[in-house]
Formats: C-alpha cells, sequence, structure tokens
C-alpha cells in the first residue's frame, strides 16, 4: 500500500509598523534611505495583514499560496503608497 497523506495549513498575521522616531525614515532591507521623515507625518507607517495556506498534497508534492496587503498609515499618506499595495504568490513545490 503507498504512503499517503493530504494536509492542508493555514495561518494569518496582522503586522503594524512603526518609525522608532520622527525624524526617521524608511529603509531598504540593504539600510539605504527610501523614503525621508520629511514625506509624511508621525510615526505610525502602516499595518501588513496577510494569510498563508500550505497544501500537502502528497508525500512529494505541495502548493503553497500568499496574499499580503500593505495598508499605509499617516507616515505614508504623501508618498505613491499611499493607497496601500499587495504581495501574490503562489509556489508548487517538488521533493524527490
Amino acid at each position: 500500500m503507498p504512503w499517503r497523506y493530504t494536509g492542508a495549513r493555514e495561518r494569518e498575521s496582522v503586522i503594524p509598523h512603526w518609525s522608532s522616531s520622527p525624524p526617521d525614515g524608511v529603509y531598504t532591507t540593504d539600510l539605504k534611505l527610501l523614503l525621508h521623515a520629511a514625506v509624511g507625518q508621525g510615526k505610525y507607517v502602516g499595518t501588513n495583514p496577510g494569510v498563508v495556506g500550505v497544501w500537502q498534497v502528497t508525500r512529494h508534492v505541495q502548493f503553497q499560496g500568499a496574499i499580503t496587503r500593505f495598508v499605509a498609515g499617516a507616515f505614508l499618506e504623501k508618498t505613491f503608497v499611499a493607497g496601500g499595495f499587495g504581495f501574490y504568490s503562489a509556489t508548487l513545490l517538488y521533493r524527490f
């Protein structure tokens, strides 16, 4: 009898982002300044709610999908991301 497993799991998260001080800016992952402090007001940068689903189809096949939406706060209200933005991802994984 072949080994079979099908299971699914899902996670949600809501992550708020704050600047550490009023003269602080927003930086890229390699610590280059992306947005300086004069672009907005306050310390609230925004919130990033998201959901990730993982389905283990068989022992060798896994499918994963993620949806996240960034909701901009007062610090970003005068920038190009004031309306927020989304990330979407789907992955099909085969393991030997």
